[in-house]
């Protein structure tokens, strides 16, 4: 049930299951895909100063693998990951707003999914955008959002976007 509220709300919506108390110094995580996801960054920003703790802006890509190869050139990883550095920090533009919360920015070259359930496991709330579903069947949740919501070892809010 609640995967089908996640993904059909109009407004952000938490999943809340069982699991042992947070550390004491856990906060709120956002994953970030692009830009676009400024409305839950704020939401997020929002819920860590509402909690008086940190921030925790993660962006996480799978990297490209390039001619069959693992590793591609270094330049080409350098080029890569700069061109996610830069999303990262445009789509954490809101935490300007927010002065009085502390705010980190992650950068992880990761399975989103997989990148995000791991953080989930010392943060009070973990906050994802949802985006329009665009010619999607069923549930119309990104397998990234599906899987964290399965497999997060907190609290996980899902703020949909324009």
């Amino acid at each position: 049930m609640s995967l089908k509220v996640a993904a059909h709300a109009d407004r952000p919506v938490a999943v809340v299951r069982e699991r042992p108390e947070a550390a004491e110094d856990a906060g709120v995580v956002v994953g970030v895909r692009d830009e676009r996801d400024e409305e839950a960054v704020r939401f997020a920003l929002i819920e860590a100063a509402r909690r008086r703790t940190a921030l925790r802006v993660v962006h996480a890509w799978t990297p490209v693998v390039w001619a069959g190869e693992l590793a591609p050139p270094p330049e080409l990883r350098e080029e890569e990951q700069h061109r996610h550095r830069v999303l990262l920090s445009r789509a954490a533009r809101p935490a300007a707003e927010y002065p009085h919360v502390r705010v980190e920015t992650d950068l992880v070259a990761d399975s989103p999914a997989a990148a995000l359930v791991e953080v989930s496991q010392r943060a009070t709330l973990v906050v994802l955008p949802r985006h329009p579903a665009e010619g999607r069947f069923g549930l119309r949740l990104g397998s990234v959002t599906h899987a964290v919501l399965h497999h997060a070892r907190c609290p996980v809010a899902v703020v949909p976007t324009r």
